[in-house]
């Protein structure tokens, strides 16, 4: 459980808290069992924010993939950033 915790940037504090009272043994189960309730709804956050940057990874994949199987003129950041928009509004 602890190297899970360290995989997922659980603080070191709080997960010397969390062993001191896995230390202090059954009494202390429900609080672990909040504490790691916690952990898995933070988990489940930073799974839905790498969803997020996965599919928008992807979208600028496509749209970087697209410009360089055509011909196109040298486009400053700002007009880049305003045809990838368009075409994210297109497909919504």
């Amino acid at each position: 459980m602890i190297q899970c915790l360290r995989g997922v940037d659980v603080p070191i504090r709080s997960i010397k808290q969390y062993v001191s009272l896995l230390r202090q043994g059954s009494a202390t189960i429900a609080q672990r069992y909040d504490m790691v309730l916690s952990y898995k709804k933070e988990i489940e956050a930073q799974i839905s924010d790498l969803k997020n940057a996965l599919a928008l990874t992807q979208d600028k994949l496509t749209f970087y993939q697209e410009i360089l199987e055509q011909p196109f003129s040298n486009m400053t950041y700002l007009e880049e950033w305003h045809l990838f928009k368009s075409k994210g509004e297109k497909t919504e």
